[in-house]
């Protein structure tokens, strides 16, 4: 499960159900207090503080048990001894090919369209047989290493159009989830340490993904990317 915030409103995403849930003003305070430490009574002591010239202590009480019924259902938050915790990420181990500090040189050129689109075709079929869980220990078992350079822009250039190439001669449609993580593949299947990166648009409400090489977008435009808030501390080696 990822969250990330944006003043006072948290959006939730639960990997295991593919679902999104946004959270504000007294939800959002709630969820941040979520530490698997303070008992109900504590949430609620310390979010009236704040909220104590807008909503009386009881029907706070109320809410705050209710919300936390809710989250329970949905699968967002457990319980840890007395108190609830928020879900631990569902793929928070360390990657088992992670190579912490190893360095590779970049190639001249990236993956070609033949290796993008072979990736592409690899990563839909194993999300829809394994899940996307297991399809991404899966593809963090290749043992990578991290550039000591900056990307240049005309490489990130070429591994976009390739993507969008391999994209066109797949006839299955696929979302950017598919395309990230197929791109993923052709970067690993090289030894490069690619990153994905799940980000969500406010307003409207739009999620998105894309890799990163060295922190640089190389299968989508910094353009289309920026008004994407992304999920923070979350990648390959994340999981």
């Amino acid at each position: 499960m990822l969250a990330t915030s944006s003043g006072d409103r948290t959006i939730l995403a639960a990997l295991s159900t593919g679902k999104y849930h946004k959270l504000d003003g007294v939800g959002a305070s709630v969820w941040s207090a979520l530490d698997g430490r303070k008992d109900v009574c504590e949430i609620v002591d310390g979010i009236h503080a704040d909220w104590s010239d807008r909503v009386s202590y009881a029907q706070l009480d109320a809410d705050v048990r209710i919300l936390l019924v809710a989250l329970a259902c949905a699968g967002l938050i457990c319980r840890n001894g007395p108190e609830p915790a928020r879900l631990s990420n569902e793929i928070d181990e360390q990657s088992e090919g992670a190579t912490v500090g190893t360095r590779v040189k970049l190639p001249a050129k990236p993956p070609s369209t033949l290796r993008c689109f072979t990736s592409l075709v690899l990563i839909d079929l194993t999300l829809r047989v394994l899940g996307f869980r297991r399809t991404m220990r899966l593809l963090c078992r290749r043992r990578c290493g991290q550039i000591g350079v900056p990307v240049p822009n005309a490489w990130a250039t070429m591994m976009a159009t390739n993507v969008g190439r391999a994209v066109a001669l797949y006839p299955v449609r696929t979302l950017c989830l598919q395309q990230s993580l197929g791109a993923a593949l052709a970067l690993r299947s090289m030894r490069l340490d690619a990153q994905l990166r799940l980000g969500v648009r406010l307003h409207p409400f739009k999620a998105h993904a894309w890799v990163e090489l060295g922190g640089v977008p190389v299968n989508d435009s910094p353009d289309r990317i920026q008004p994407f808030w992304p999920f923070p501390n979350f990648g390959l080696n994340d999981l």
